[in-house]
Protein backbone atom coordinates (compact mmCIF):
# COMPACT_ATOMS: atom_id res chain seq x y z
CA UNK A 1 0.00 0.00 0.00
CA UNK A 2 1.55 3.65 -0.68
CA UNK A 3 1.24 6.23 1.81
CA UNK A 4 0.37 8.75 -0.80
CA UNK A 5 -2.85 7.36 -0.78
CA UNK A 6 -2.68 8.33 3.05
CA UNK A 7 -4.02 12.46 4.01
CA UNK A 8 -4.28 11.98 7.47
CA UNK A 9 -4.93 9.33 9.99
CA UNK A 10 -4.84 9.81 14.21
CA UNK A 11 -4.81 7.57 17.13
CA UNK A 12 -5.57 7.07 20.51
CA UNK A 13 -4.35 6.22 23.79
CA UNK A 14 -5.51 4.91 27.06
CA UNK A 15 -4.07 3.04 30.24
CA UNK A 16 -3.99 0.00 30.87
CA UNK A 17 -3.31 -2.59 34.16
CA UNK A 18 -1.32 -5.59 33.99
CA UNK A 19 -0.79 -8.63 36.32
CA UNK A 20 2.43 -10.40 36.83
CA UNK A 21 3.16 -13.89 36.33
CA UNK A 22 5.89 -15.97 37.14
CA UNK A 23 8.78 -16.84 34.45
CA UNK A 24 11.72 -19.18 34.99
CA UNK A 25 14.86 -17.26 35.34
CA UNK A 26 16.86 -20.14 34.78
CA UNK A 27 17.09 -19.40 31.13
CA UNK A 28 19.30 -16.76 29.47
CA UNK A 29 19.69 -18.39 25.70
CA UNK A 30 18.02 -16.12 22.91
CA UNK A 31 14.74 -17.99 22.78
CA UNK A 32 13.07 -17.82 19.10
CA UNK A 33 9.60 -16.94 19.90
CA UNK A 34 6.40 -16.76 17.52
CA UNK A 35 4.23 -14.15 16.61
CA UNK A 36 0.67 -13.99 18.49
CA UNK A 37 -0.90 -17.10 20.51
CA UNK A 38 1.27 -19.91 21.38
CA UNK A 39 -1.70 -22.54 20.66
CA UNK A 40 -1.96 -21.19 17.42
CA UNK A 41 -0.05 -23.04 14.70
CA UNK A 42 1.82 -21.02 11.93
CA UNK A 43 0.27 -21.15 8.48
CA UNK A 44 1.53 -22.40 4.98
CA UNK A 45 1.82 -20.20 2.21
CA UNK A 46 -1.21 -22.42 1.15
CA UNK A 47 -3.18 -20.86 3.81
CA UNK A 48 -1.98 -17.53 3.45
CA UNK A 49 -2.91 -17.12 0.22
CA UNK A 50 -6.23 -18.46 0.49
CA UNK A 51 -6.87 -16.36 3.61
CA UNK A 52 -6.00 -13.40 2.00
CA UNK A 53 -8.16 -14.07 -1.55
CA UNK A 54 -11.32 -14.74 0.67
CA UNK A 55 -14.10 -12.78 0.21
CA UNK A 56 -14.41 -11.11 -2.61
CA UNK A 57 -13.98 -7.42 -1.79
CA UNK A 58 -17.10 -5.74 -2.05
CA UNK A 59 -18.15 -3.41 -5.26
CA UNK A 60 -20.08 0.13 -5.96
CA UNK A 61 -21.48 2.34 -3.94
CA UNK A 62 -20.47 1.44 0.06
CA UNK A 63 -23.69 3.66 1.91
CA UNK A 64 -27.26 1.98 1.95
CA UNK A 65 -28.27 4.97 3.01
CA UNK A 66 -26.91 8.37 2.66
CA UNK A 67 -25.74 10.68 4.35
CA UNK A 68 -27.55 14.16 5.23
CA UNK A 69 -25.51 17.25 6.04
CA UNK A 70 -28.51 19.62 6.58
CA UNK A 71 -31.62 18.92 8.52
CA UNK A 72 -32.58 16.21 9.46
CA UNK A 73 -28.57 15.23 9.90
CA UNK A 74 -28.21 11.14 9.31
CA UNK A 75 -25.10 9.71 9.11
CA UNK A 76 -26.07 7.06 6.78
CA UNK A 77 -25.31 3.40 6.81
CA UNK A 78 -23.13 0.81 5.53
CA UNK A 79 -23.93 -2.07 3.22
CA UNK A 80 -23.79 -5.52 4.59
CA UNK A 81 -21.01 -6.60 2.00
CA UNK A 82 -18.54 -3.46 3.00
CA UNK A 83 -19.26 -3.83 6.39
CA UNK A 84 -18.16 -7.59 6.05
CA UNK A 85 -15.27 -7.40 3.76
CA UNK A 86 -13.80 -4.93 6.21
CA UNK A 87 -13.83 -7.41 8.51
CA UNK A 88 -12.32 -10.01 6.75
CA UNK A 89 -10.15 -8.41 5.80
CA UNK A 90 -9.06 -7.30 9.94
CA UNK A 91 -9.79 -10.97 11.01
CA UNK A 92 -7.41 -11.96 7.85
CA UNK A 93 -4.26 -9.78 9.32
CA UNK A 94 -4.80 -10.47 13.27
CA UNK A 95 -4.52 -14.06 11.93
CA UNK A 96 -1.32 -13.16 10.34
CA UNK A 97 -0.40 -12.03 13.35
CA UNK A 98 -0.95 -15.40 14.83
CA UNK A 99 -4.36 -13.56 16.96
CA UNK A 100 -8.45 -14.80 16.54
CA UNK A 101 -11.27 -13.06 15.06
CA UNK A 102 -13.13 -10.21 15.75
CA UNK A 103 -17.33 -9.89 14.99
CA UNK A 104 -19.02 -7.04 14.04
CA UNK A 105 -21.09 -4.94 16.68
CA UNK A 106 -23.94 -3.37 15.86
CA UNK A 107 -23.70 -0.35 18.75
CA UNK A 108 -20.28 -0.34 17.31
CA UNK A 109 -21.25 0.25 13.94
CA UNK A 110 -23.49 2.77 14.81
CA UNK A 111 -20.94 4.68 16.83
CA UNK A 112 -18.08 4.93 14.15
CA UNK A 113 -20.20 5.65 11.26
CA UNK A 114 -21.43 8.58 13.08
CA UNK A 115 -17.48 9.36 14.28
CA UNK A 116 -16.65 9.34 10.46
CA UNK A 117 -19.71 11.27 9.57
CA UNK A 118 -18.87 14.25 12.18
CA UNK A 119 -15.64 14.23 10.96
CA UNK A 120 -16.69 14.37 7.29
CA UNK A 121 -19.10 17.15 8.02
CA UNK A 122 -15.80 19.19 9.38
CA UNK A 123 -14.28 18.18 6.60
CA UNK A 124 -11.03 17.22 8.95
CA UNK A 125 -10.10 14.28 11.29
CA UNK A 126 -9.83 14.95 14.85
CA UNK A 127 -10.68 12.62 17.23
CA UNK A 128 -11.85 15.58 19.17
CA UNK A 129 -14.09 17.25 16.56
CA UNK A 130 -16.44 20.04 17.18
CA UNK A 131 -19.97 20.25 16.61
CA UNK A 132 -21.42 21.82 12.75
CA UNK A 133 -23.62 24.46 13.37
CA UNK A 134 -27.04 22.68 13.24
CA UNK A 135 -26.19 19.21 13.94
CA UNK A 136 -28.76 17.72 16.78
CA UNK A 137 -26.98 17.31 20.38
CA UNK A 138 -27.80 13.37 20.26
CA UNK A 139 -26.62 12.82 17.00
CA UNK A 140 -23.11 15.00 17.82
CA UNK A 141 -22.60 12.89 21.00
CA UNK A 142 -22.73 9.68 18.86
CA UNK A 143 -20.61 10.79 16.38
CA UNK A 144 -18.12 12.43 19.49
CA UNK A 145 -17.95 8.82 21.33
CA UNK A 146 -17.22 7.72 17.82
CA UNK A 147 -14.23 9.78 16.99
CA UNK A 148 -13.00 9.43 20.22
CA UNK A 149 -12.99 5.89 20.61
CA UNK A 150 -12.16 4.73 16.84
CA UNK A 151 -9.22 4.76 14.37
CA UNK A 152 -10.24 7.58 12.12
CA UNK A 153 -8.80 7.56 8.56
CA UNK A 154 -8.70 10.33 5.11
CA UNK A 155 -8.75 9.25 2.42
CA UNK A 156 -8.27 11.08 -0.78
CA UNK A 157 -8.71 8.42 -3.75
CA UNK A 158 -11.20 6.11 -4.23
CA UNK A 159 -10.89 2.37 -4.58
CA UNK A 160 -12.44 -0.58 -6.14
CA UNK A 161 -11.46 -2.91 -2.62
CA UNK A 162 -14.35 -0.71 -0.60
CA UNK A 163 -13.09 1.51 1.80
CA UNK A 164 -13.28 -0.42 4.71
CA UNK A 165 -10.68 -3.05 3.48
CA UNK A 166 -8.59 0.06 2.10
CA UNK A 167 -8.60 1.82 5.57
CA UNK A 168 -7.64 -1.13 7.80
CA UNK A 169 -4.11 -1.84 5.32
CA UNK A 170 -3.70 1.98 6.29
CA UNK A 171 -3.95 1.68 10.01
CA UNK A 172 -2.34 -1.28 9.69
CA UNK A 173 0.68 0.32 7.50
CA UNK A 174 0.48 3.31 9.97
CA UNK A 175 4.62 3.75 9.00
CA UNK A 176 4.10 8.34 7.85
CA UNK A 177 5.85 10.94 10.08
CA UNK A 178 2.72 11.28 12.21
CA UNK A 179 2.65 7.82 13.39
CA UNK A 180 5.91 5.67 13.13
CA UNK A 181 6.66 7.19 16.70
CA UNK A 182 3.80 5.02 18.09
CA UNK A 183 2.26 2.71 15.45
CA UNK A 184 -1.26 3.31 17.80
CA UNK A 185 -3.61 2.14 14.42
CA UNK A 186 -1.78 -0.86 13.72
CA UNK A 187 -1.50 -2.05 17.75
CA UNK A 188 -5.52 -1.09 18.55
CA UNK A 189 -6.33 -3.73 15.54
CA UNK A 190 -3.54 -6.45 17.04
CA UNK A 191 -5.01 -6.01 20.13
CA UNK A 192 -5.50 -9.80 21.80
CA UNK A 193 -8.73 -8.54 24.44
CA UNK A 194 -10.59 -6.73 21.12
CA UNK A 195 -13.45 -9.16 20.92
CA UNK A 196 -15.76 -6.81 18.97
CA UNK A 197 -15.62 -3.82 16.36
CA UNK A 198 -17.67 -1.68 14.14
CA UNK A 199 -16.56 0.59 11.14
CA UNK A 200 -18.00 3.74 9.32
CA UNK A 201 -17.35 4.93 6.38
CA UNK A 202 -18.97 8.46 4.46
CA UNK A 203 -17.92 10.06 1.46
CA UNK A 204 -15.64 13.19 1.37
CA UNK A 205 -18.45 16.29 1.36
CA UNK A 206 -16.09 17.14 -1.79
CA UNK A 207 -16.86 14.52 -3.89
CA UNK A 208 -13.01 12.87 -3.72
CA UNK A 209 -12.40 9.53 -1.60
CA UNK A 210 -13.73 9.23 1.99
CA UNK A 211 -13.48 9.45 5.67
CA UNK A 212 -13.56 6.27 8.16
CA UNK A 213 -14.01 5.29 11.14
CA UNK A 214 -13.18 1.62 12.88
CA UNK A 215 -14.66 1.18 16.89
CA UNK A 216 -11.48 -0.46 18.61
CA UNK A 217 -11.63 0.38 22.39
CA UNK A 218 -13.53 -3.30 22.66
CA UNK A 219 -11.77 -5.26 25.94
CA UNK A 220 -14.21 -7.65 25.64
CA UNK A 221 -12.40 -10.29 25.05
CA UNK A 222 -9.73 -12.73 26.83
CA UNK A 223 -5.87 -12.37 25.85
CA UNK A 224 -4.55 -15.71 24.95
CA UNK A 225 -0.96 -17.15 25.84
CA UNK A 226 1.13 -15.15 23.88
CA UNK A 227 4.78 -13.45 24.05
CA UNK A 228 5.42 -11.02 21.34
CA UNK A 229 2.77 -9.57 18.49
CA UNK A 230 5.11 -9.17 15.64
CA UNK A 231 4.32 -7.21 12.28
CA UNK A 232 5.09 -8.20 9.82
CA UNK A 233 4.59 -11.24 11.65
CA UNK A 234 6.75 -14.31 12.07
CA UNK A 235 7.03 -16.96 9.70
CA UNK A 236 5.49 -17.14 6.37
CA UNK A 237 4.46 -13.34 5.57
CA UNK A 238 2.74 -11.76 1.74
CA UNK A 239 5.08 -9.30 0.56
CA UNK A 240 2.51 -7.12 -0.33
CA UNK A 241 1.49 -6.33 2.81
CA UNK A 242 5.12 -4.90 3.68
CA UNK A 243 6.81 -2.32 1.75
CA UNK A 244 9.97 -0.80 2.33
CA UNK A 245 8.57 2.71 3.97
CA UNK A 246 6.38 -0.09 6.61
CA UNK A 247 8.14 -0.01 9.90
CA UNK A 248 8.24 -3.27 11.92
CA UNK A 249 6.77 -3.21 14.68
CA UNK A 250 7.35 -6.35 17.80
CA UNK A 251 4.92 -5.83 21.16
CA UNK A 252 6.15 -7.71 24.27
CA UNK A 253 3.47 -9.22 26.46
CA UNK A 254 3.04 -6.92 29.19
CA UNK A 255 1.89 -9.55 31.41
CA UNK A 256 5.49 -11.47 31.10
CA UNK A 257 7.98 -9.06 30.13
CA UNK A 258 9.11 -5.25 31.91
CA UNK A 259 8.58 -1.98 30.32
CA UNK A 260 11.57 -2.12 27.76
CA UNK A 261 13.75 1.51 27.76
CA UNK A 262 14.65 2.89 24.88
CA UNK A 263 18.31 3.29 26.05
CA UNK A 264 18.61 -0.45 26.52
CA UNK A 265 16.98 -1.92 23.99
CA UNK A 266 18.91 -3.21 20.82
CA UNK A 267 17.52 -4.51 17.41
CA UNK A 268 19.27 -6.66 14.88
CA UNK A 269 17.79 -6.95 11.46
CA UNK A 270 19.65 -9.61 9.40
CA UNK A 271 18.87 -10.90 5.81
CA UNK A 272 19.62 -14.18 4.67
CA UNK A 273 19.64 -13.78 1.32
CA UNK A 274 23.43 -11.39 1.68
CA UNK A 275 24.10 -11.39 5.52
CA UNK A 276 23.30 -7.81 5.49
CA UNK A 277 22.63 -6.53 8.78
CA UNK A 278 21.03 -3.51 10.77
CA UNK A 279 21.37 -2.49 14.41
CA UNK A 280 19.26 0.08 16.16
CA UNK A 281 19.63 1.46 19.57
CA UNK A 282 19.38 4.58 21.55
CA UNK A 283 17.58 7.81 20.66
CA UNK A 284 18.48 10.47 17.79
CA UNK A 285 16.02 9.03 14.96
CA UNK A 286 13.54 11.38 13.26
CA UNK A 287 10.01 10.21 12.49
CA UNK A 288 9.74 10.72 8.98
CA UNK A 289 7.71 8.83 6.03
CA UNK A 290 10.72 6.36 5.41
CA UNK A 291 14.37 5.75 5.75
CA UNK A 292 16.21 4.37 9.46
CA UNK A 293 13.94 4.87 12.37
CA UNK A 294 13.63 2.88 15.70
CA UNK A 295 12.14 3.89 18.90
CA UNK A 296 10.12 2.05 21.83
CA UNK A 297 7.12 3.06 23.10
CA UNK A 298 5.79 1.97 26.18
CA UNK A 299 2.38 4.33 26.04
CA UNK A 300 -1.11 2.08 25.70
CA UNK A 301 -2.52 1.60 22.06
CA UNK A 302 -3.88 -1.96 22.52
CA UNK A 303 -0.73 -3.41 24.01
CA UNK A 304 2.27 -1.19 25.52
CA UNK A 305 5.62 -2.58 25.51
CA UNK A 306 6.22 -1.62 21.45
CA UNK A 307 9.39 -1.62 19.66
CA UNK A 308 9.81 -0.10 16.89
CA UNK A 309 12.24 0.06 13.98
CA UNK A 310 12.56 0.55 10.06
CA UNK A 311 15.59 -0.25 8.02
CA UNK A 312 16.82 1.62 5.05
CA UNK A 313 17.99 0.99 1.76
CA UNK A 314 15.71 -1.87 1.43
CA UNK A 315 14.38 -1.87 -2.23
CA UNK A 316 11.86 -4.77 -1.72
CA UNK A 317 11.29 -7.40 0.92
CA UNK A 318 11.99 -11.04 -0.38
CA UNK A 319 13.44 -14.20 1.71
CA UNK A 320 14.16 -14.65 5.17
CA UNK A 321 14.78 -11.71 7.76
CA UNK A 322 15.86 -12.66 11.02
CA UNK A 323 15.33 -10.55 13.93
CA UNK A 324 17.07 -10.41 17.80
CA UNK A 325 16.16 -8.40 20.21
CA UNK A 326 18.30 -7.70 23.14
CA UNK A 327 17.99 -5.62 26.06
CA UNK A 328 14.79 -6.33 27.32
CA UNK A 329 13.93 -7.97 30.99
CA UNK A 330 11.39 -10.46 32.24
CA UNK A 331 8.34 -9.03 34.81
CA UNK A 332 10.36 -11.64 37.67
CA UNK A 333 13.91 -9.89 36.77
CA UNK A 334 16.61 -11.49 33.93
CA UNK A 335 17.52 -11.50 31.02
CA UNK A 336 14.66 -12.23 28.16
CA UNK A 337 16.35 -11.69 24.61
CA UNK A 338 14.79 -13.10 21.89
CA UNK A 339 14.38 -13.07 17.83
CA UNK A 340 12.38 -14.91 15.31
CA UNK A 341 12.00 -15.32 11.55
CA UNK A 342 10.29 -13.32 8.82
CA UNK A 343 9.95 -15.14 5.51
CA UNK A 344 8.34 -13.11 2.34
CA UNK A 345 6.99 -14.60 -0.36
CA UNK A 346 4.54 -13.41 -3.19
CA UNK A 347 1.25 -15.27 -2.55
CA UNK A 348 0.38 -15.22 -6.37
CA UNK A 349 3.56 -17.43 -7.24
CA UNK A 350 3.63 -20.15 -5.20
CA UNK A 351 6.48 -22.61 -4.35
CA UNK A 352 5.72 -26.17 -5.39
CA UNK A 353 6.73 -28.82 -2.65
CA UNK A 354 6.08 -29.15 0.92
CA UNK A 355 2.83 -28.90 3.02
CA UNK A 356 4.84 -27.74 5.44
CA UNK A 357 5.70 -24.45 6.80
CA UNK A 358 9.41 -25.35 7.02
CA UNK A 359 11.24 -24.27 3.62
CA UNK A 360 13.59 -26.46 3.62
CA UNK A 361 11.90 -30.13 3.94
CA UNK A 362 10.22 -31.11 0.54
CA UNK A 363 7.76 -33.89 0.05
CA UNK A 364 10.42 -35.62 -1.88
CA UNK A 365 13.16 -35.94 0.97
CA UNK A 366 13.06 -39.39 2.35
CA UNK A 367 12.69 -37.76 6.32
CA UNK A 368 9.28 -35.78 5.35
CA UNK A 369 6.30 -38.17 6.39
CA UNK A 370 8.97 -38.30 9.80
CA UNK A 371 8.82 -34.31 9.81
CA UNK A 372 4.97 -34.12 8.94
CA UNK A 373 3.80 -36.82 11.84
CA UNK A 374 5.91 -35.88 13.94
CA UNK A 375 5.38 -31.57 13.94
CA UNK A 376 1.74 -32.29 13.27
CA UNK A 377 1.87 -34.22 17.05
CA UNK A 378 3.71 -31.48 18.82
CA UNK A 379 6.58 -33.74 19.47
CA UNK A 380 9.18 -31.73 16.96
CA UNK A 381 9.24 -28.02 16.40
CA UNK A 382 11.47 -26.00 13.61
CA UNK A 383 14.66 -24.34 14.05
CA UNK A 384 11.84 -20.81 13.31
CA UNK A 385 9.01 -20.80 12.13
CA UNK A 386 10.09 -21.61 8.27
CA UNK A 387 12.89 -23.38 8.81
CA UNK A 388 13.77 -27.10 10.14
CA UNK A 389 17.35 -27.09 9.38
CA UNK A 390 17.49 -31.32 8.78
CA UNK A 391 20.87 -31.67 8.27
CA UNK A 392 21.61 -29.70 11.94
CA UNK A 393 23.57 -31.36 14.36
CA UNK A 394 21.80 -32.01 18.14
CA UNK A 395 22.87 -30.94 21.39
CA UNK A 396 22.35 -32.54 24.41
CA UNK A 397 19.86 -30.19 25.32
CA UNK A 398 17.35 -31.30 22.35
CA UNK A 399 17.85 -34.47 23.34
CA UNK A 400 16.88 -34.06 27.03
CA UNK A 401 13.58 -32.27 25.63
CA UNK A 402 12.68 -34.98 23.80
CA UNK A 403 12.93 -37.31 26.09
CA UNK A 404 11.78 -35.34 28.73
CA UNK A 405 8.64 -34.80 25.94
CA UNK A 406 8.19 -38.71 24.84
CA UNK A 407 8.55 -39.61 28.87
CA UNK A 408 5.71 -37.25 29.65
CA UNK A 409 3.29 -38.59 26.58
CA UNK A 410 3.70 -42.09 27.70
CA UNK A 411 3.11 -41.46 31.38
CA UNK A 412 0.31 -38.95 31.20
CA UNK A 413 1.60 -35.55 32.06
CA UNK A 414 2.11 -32.81 30.88
CA UNK A 415 4.64 -31.46 29.11
CA UNK A 416 7.68 -30.28 31.21
CA UNK A 417 8.85 -28.27 28.23
CA UNK A 418 6.29 -25.57 28.12
CA UNK A 419 7.50 -22.80 30.43
CA UNK A 420 11.42 -23.50 29.81
CA UNK A 421 12.29 -26.02 27.11
CA UNK A 422 15.99 -26.92 28.40
CA UNK A 423 15.57 -26.40 31.93
CA UNK A 424 12.41 -28.09 32.06
CA UNK A 425 12.84 -30.56 30.37
CA UNK A 426 16.52 -31.00 32.72
CA UNK A 427 14.91 -31.02 35.69
CA UNK A 428 11.81 -33.78 34.66
CA UNK A 429 14.31 -35.89 33.60
CA UNK A 430 16.50 -35.92 36.44
CA UNK A 431 13.39 -36.15 39.06
CA UNK A 432 12.27 -39.34 37.22
CA UNK A 433 15.83 -40.63 37.23
CA UNK A 434 15.77 -41.13 33.15
CA UNK A 435 19.38 -39.10 33.12
CA UNK A 436 22.01 -39.48 35.28
CA UNK A 437 23.21 -35.49 36.74
CA UNK A 438 26.81 -36.59 37.40
CA UNK A 439 26.69 -38.17 33.40
CA UNK A 440 25.22 -35.36 31.68
CA UNK A 441 25.31 -32.45 34.09
CA UNK A 442 22.96 -29.17 33.16
CA UNK A 443 26.76 -26.94 32.08
CA UNK A 444 27.60 -30.26 29.20
CA UNK A 445 23.86 -29.46 28.12
CA UNK A 446 25.12 -27.87 24.45
CA UNK A 447 27.63 -30.24 23.93
CA UNK A 448 26.99 -31.58 20.10
CA UNK A 449 24.87 -35.43 21.20
CA UNK A 450 26.28 -38.26 19.36
CA UNK A 451 24.04 -41.10 18.41
CA UNK A 452 25.05 -43.02 21.63
CA UNK A 453 23.82 -40.23 23.46
CA UNK A 454 20.60 -40.48 22.04
CA UNK A 455 20.28 -44.04 22.90
CA UNK A 456 21.45 -43.48 26.43
CA UNK A 457 19.31 -40.38 26.90
CA UNK A 458 16.38 -41.77 25.61
CA UNK A 459 16.18 -45.31 26.37
CA UNK A 460 14.78 -45.01 29.99
CA UNK A 461 11.60 -42.70 28.30
CA UNK A 462 10.92 -45.02 26.97
CA UNK A 463 8.26 -47.83 28.31
CA UNK A 464 9.18 -51.69 27.33
CA UNK A 465 6.51 -51.79 24.88
CA UNK A 466 7.82 -49.68 22.61
CA UNK A 467 10.96 -51.58 22.38
CA UNK A 468 9.30 -55.04 21.52
CA UNK A 469 11.40 -56.71 18.76
CA UNK A 470 10.23 -56.21 15.53
CA UNK A 471 13.06 -56.71 13.21
CA UNK A 472 15.10 -59.85 12.81
CA UNK A 473 18.90 -58.33 13.71
CA UNK A 474 20.96 -60.89 14.24
CA UNK A 475 24.28 -60.60 16.57
CA UNK A 476 27.21 -59.61 14.35
CA UNK A 477 25.43 -58.00 11.91
CA UNK A 478 26.47 -54.50 13.09
CA UNK A 479 29.71 -53.98 11.45
CA UNK A 480 31.09 -51.97 13.99
CA UNK A 481 29.13 -52.87 17.26
CA UNK A 482 29.02 -56.29 18.90
CA UNK A 483 26.72 -57.54 21.23
CA UNK A 484 29.16 -57.66 23.85
CA UNK A 485 30.42 -54.19 23.35
CA UNK A 486 29.62 -51.86 26.39
CA UNK A 487 25.98 -50.55 25.22
CA UNK A 488 25.87 -53.09 22.59
CA UNK A 489 22.87 -54.36 23.94
CA UNK A 490 21.49 -51.64 23.99
CA UNK A 491 22.24 -50.69 20.57
CA UNK A 492 21.09 -54.25 19.12
CA UNK A 493 17.08 -53.70 21.33
CA UNK A 494 16.44 -50.21 19.48
CA UNK A 495 17.59 -51.64 15.84
CA UNK A 496 15.51 -54.77 16.75
CA UNK A 497 12.69 -52.88 17.91
CA UNK A 498 12.76 -50.72 14.75
CA UNK A 499 13.75 -47.50 15.96
CA UNK A 500 17.22 -47.46 14.62
CA UNK A 501 18.98 -48.39 11.24
CA UNK A 502 22.37 -48.11 10.89
CA UNK A 503 24.22 -45.32 9.13
CA UNK A 504 26.47 -45.51 5.80
CA UNK A 505 27.03 -49.31 5.18
CA UNK A 506 24.72 -50.44 7.91
CA UNK A 507 27.52 -49.03 10.51
CA UNK A 508 26.08 -47.59 13.90
CA UNK A 509 28.85 -44.87 13.73
CA UNK A 510 28.65 -44.44 17.93
CA UNK A 511 30.50 -41.29 18.29
CA UNK A 512 29.19 -39.23 15.30
CA UNK A 513 26.43 -36.56 15.90
CA UNK A 514 22.75 -36.74 15.54
CA UNK A 515 21.60 -34.52 13.10
CA UNK A 516 17.63 -33.43 12.92
CA UNK A 517 16.57 -35.08 10.59
CA UNK A 518 17.06 -38.79 11.46
CA UNK A 519 16.09 -37.66 15.41
CA UNK A 520 13.12 -37.27 13.35
CA UNK A 521 12.43 -40.48 12.56
CA UNK A 522 13.66 -42.21 15.53
CA UNK A 523 10.71 -40.24 17.15
CA UNK A 524 8.44 -41.28 14.90
CA UNK A 525 9.09 -44.68 14.96
CA UNK A 526 9.22 -44.57 19.32
CA UNK A 527 5.60 -43.61 19.26
CA UNK A 528 4.27 -45.18 16.31
CA UNK A 529 3.51 -42.32 14.16
CA UNK A 530 4.57 -43.78 11.11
Amino acid sequence: MKKSSLSRILCLGLSLVVCLAPVNARAASVRELKSGATSVEKLSMEDIAALLDAPSPASGPFNETAPSYASPWSAGTLKADHLNSGLARLNALRRLAGLGPVELDDAYTRTAQAGAFLNAANGSLSHAPSRPEGMDEALYELGATGASSSNIAMATVSTDRGPIPFSVDMWMDDSDSSNVDRLGHRRWQLDPTMSKTGFGAVPSRTGSGFFSAEYVLDRGGSAPDYDIIAWPSSGYFPDGLFSPSCAWSVTLNPEKYAAPSLSSVTVTLTRASDGRTWTFRGSGYTPSNSGEYFNVDTENYGVNNCVIFRPSGIETYEGVYTVTVSGVKYRSGGAADFKYTVEFFDPQHLPSGSSLPFRDVKTSDWFYPYVKAGTEAGLIKGTSDVTFEPDTELTLAQVVTFAARIAARFRGDTDPTVNDWKAGAYDYCVMNGLINEAEYPYGSLEETATRLDVLRIMDPAIPASAKAEKVTVPSGSIPDVKESDPYGKLIYSWYRAGILEGASGGLFNASSPMVRSAMSAVLCRITSLT
